[in-house]
């Protein structure tokens, strides 16, 4: 059995600013999906209630109307919040900020471009660079930093050791970290994707089903629209989550990774190793820039 050590360098060490936006693309993340997930419910009752031929007499109404329109309704609630909220779009703002802040802080913390060893400038141009950042991110809403530091101690501790331990700790913290979440998440993501896919079938099935059985008088409740909502909303969430494109460009991104590794071996002063760090938060850069564009945001990681 092995056992992960203890980062170096890791999500504790980072700058203020990064915890606070990071837990904001968090939150606005869960209630963008949870907003998507009950409106996709909300409609699935709404079709699934409109067959239902029930009476209540105190007033007369019909059941299946009543729980159709209030669904319709809730449904519609959901929609006009999530849009005056703005979820999706500060979800992949924050994302973005947190993404480029954690850059910084890595080019930083382990001498890469522009932050080369030894630069009296770096710590002001770091600054003034996370200050750029922030002020991209107003309206947004996160809350206050646990502690004020966006310099933090492990930041200076890691930049002020030798090449040497800076590369082992970026190369193990850094690189080898983020390949396995790559790894990881894309084939959590190919998993996720074949099973929506059976969900999808399942649902044309038993359309079919429910058609036939209904054409043939063997049942007199019209389930079809039923079976075809539920079909369209299983697609909807799965081109939402877009399990298939996350788990292809994963893949592409770990094995970029693994091939920038590679050029460690061959970095022989600051300057090349300062290029080497520019290189490797790029291509990490990159993938998450793709990200979002596939989600409609043009702003992206720096």
């Amino acid at each position: 059995m092995t056992t992960q050590t203890e980062p170096v360098f890791g999500y504790a060490d980072l700058p203020a600013a990064f915890t606070a936006v990071d837990k904001a693309s968090d939150g606005y993340q869960r209630s963008a999906v949870a907003a998507t997930r009950y409106n996709l419910i909300l409609l699935i009752i709404a079709a699934a209630a409109g067959p239902v031929d029930v009476e209540i007499h105190h007033p007369k109404l019909n059941l299946g109307g009543v729980v159709s329109v209030a669904a319709f309704a809730a449904a519609l609630i959901i929609t006009l919040v999530a849009a005056s909220r703005k979820l999706n779009e500060n979800w992949y703002r924050a994302r973005a900020g947190a993404e480029s802040i954690k850059t910084l802080a890595w080019r930083y913390a382990v001498g890469g471009d522009p932050f080369l060893a030894g630069s009296a400038e770096a710590d002001a141009t770091f600054i003034e660079r996370v200050q750029g950042l922030v002020k991209r991110l107003e309206g947004l809403e996160w809350p206050s930093p646990s502690a004020p530091a966006q310099i933090t101690a492990k930041m200076r501790e890691l930049r002020a050791a030798s090449l040497s331990e800076r590369a082992r700790a970026y190369l193990a913290d850094r690189i080898d970290d983020q390949y396995r979440w790559y790894t990881d998440k894309g084939e959590k993501s190919r998993r996720r994707a074949r099973q929506w896919e059976q969900a999808a079938a399942g649902a044309a099935v038993a359309g079919v089903v429910v058609g036939v059985l209904r054409a043939l008088t063997v049942i007199d409740l019209d389930l079809v629209g039923v079976m075809a909502a539920l079909g369209a909303a299983t697609s909807a969430w799965s081109q939402m989550r877009q399990h298939h494109t996350l788990a292809s460009s994963y893949k592409i991104a770990a094995l970029e990774l693994t091939l920038i590794k590679e050029r460690a071996d061959n970095v022989a002063d600051e300057l090349e190793w300062s290029r080497f760090v520019s290189d490797a938060e790029e291509a990490i850069s990159r993938e998450h820039t793709m990200w979002l564009a596939r989600h409609g945001y043009a702003g992206g990681a720096e």
